[in-house]
């Protein structure tokens, strides 16, 4: 490829799960990519594949925002694009004592040659998962 054109984050919606403190119910990390895509002469796109990235959260909205979920609910590792959620239960820190669920914008910056692109999904951090309801 000649260079990149454009750079998506892959899954482009993800879920993690709080969970562990002394709890019965482990944590879900959410795990992302970032996938190159370049144009061809022919003005269409084609995907070049996964490159390295750094990585990092952003609040998704004003109520996230508002609601510090990036403080919060977890750490992205900026190398791998590994997110560990947050602790499950109750956080005295927050606004009423909720807990560390978040609603947050996943970004993957990828250097070409000195140029940086960026990319952008979608994960919300929620509570855990109690039950498994039967597959029919």
């Amino acid at each position: 490829y000649k260079d990149i054109a454009e750079v998506k984050v892959v899954p482009e919606f993800s879920i993690s799960r709080i969970g562990g403190n002394g709890g019965s119910t482990p944590k879900v990390q959410g795990s992302f990519d970032a996938e190159a895509w370049g144009k061809g002469a022919d003005g269409k796109p084609f995907r070049i594949g996964v490159l390295p990235a750094q990585w990092s959260v952003e609040p998704f909205d004003d109520r996230a925002k508002e609601d510090e979920d990036v403080k919060f609910a977890g750490v992205m590792d900026a190398d791998s694009g590994i997110f560990t959620p947050g602790d499950a239960g109750p956080n005295p820190a927050r606004k009423m004592m909720t807990n560390n669920a978040g609603n947050l914008k996943v970004i993957a910056a990828v250097d070409d040659a000195g140029q940086s692109h960026k990319g952008e999904g979608h994960m919300i951090v929620t509570v855990q998962r109690w039950n498994n309801p039967p597959i029919p």
